[in-house]
């Protein structure tokens, strides 16, 4: 289990440097469809080891402490609120804030549907 975290962790930032690169190249939006899709895959996997690392106890995401643990998920929290931070403002100064509020919108929908 702690290697599949480590594994989600580092495409998780993988796929958000890919991201930033087409960020940094000035890339357009519609053409950054399939990097912000492996960044938003690569997230859900991250998401869903903390969330059984938080209902399993501190053998599911990091051998130590439950100190260590805790740290661990906060960290990985905070990344993904700035690499998600990051994404939108490159939305918004491009002009496409309508797009990203509908983007996380339908996200929020498949989610829910993938609760059922």
């Amino acid at each position: 289990m702690i290697g599949e975290a480590l594994l989600a962790i580092k495409a998780l930032d993988s796929a958000f440097v890919v991201v930033q690169t087409a960020i940094a190249k000035k890339k357009e939006v519609e053409d950054m469809a399939g990097e912000v899709g492996r960044f938003f895959t690569a997230k859900k996997k991250v998401e869903e080891h903390i969330q059984k690392a938080r209902q399993a106890g501190t053998d599911d995401l990091m051998v130590g402490s439950a100190l260590e643990e805790a740290i661990t998920i906060d960290q990985q929290e905070e990344r993904i609120e700035r690499m998600m931070k990051k994404v939108g403002d490159y939305y918004s100064r491009k002009g496409q804030t309508h797009r990203w509020v509908k983007i996380k919108k339908e996200a929020v929908k498949i989610e829910k549907k993938r609760e059922v």
